[in-house]
């Protein structure tokens, strides 16, 4: 398992309806637990997780998944061998793909904003009849 650090962007296998966050603090062998816990800061709130819960990462857009939402345009594929994401969306009737590449120096080329697909499902109001 990689070494888990502050400063390193997260989130939690289980509850990844909390979203993206970063790593703020690392306790060692928390008591009552099976390993350690890792604090994650989110836009609005902090969760202590256990360390085999989390999945984490220096690069952010290695943990976008298909059916999240970057910069409000849905992921329809991942590449987690490539370090890419290939997005789908429209401006103003025109239809584009986008593809976001992870830098080798860490920087996350244009990336401004994530939904994960857990957080825009606990969200969302559906209208009418159900799914």
């Amino acid at each position: 398992m990689k070494e888990l650090e502050v400063g390193m962007w997260a989130y939690s296998k289980t509850c990844r309806d909390y979203g993206i966050g970063k790593i703020v603090n690392v306790t060692e062998n928390g008591q009552g637990f099976k390993g350690d816990l890792i604090d994650i800061q989110y836009k609005y709130s902090e969760h202590a997780i256990e360390n085999q819960d989390v999945v984490a990462s220096y690069n952010i857009i290695d943990l976008i998944e298909v059916g999240d939402y970057v910069n409000g345009y849905k992921v329809y594929e991942a590449d987690k061998v490539c370090h890419r994401i290939t997005l789908n969306g429209s401006d103003d009737g025109n239809e584009f793909r986008l593809t976001y590449l992870r830098p080798a120096l860490g920087k996350n080329m244009g990336i401004k904003s994530i939904i994960t697909k857990e957080q825009f499902d606990s969200m969302k109001y559906v209208v009418g009849d159900k799914e």
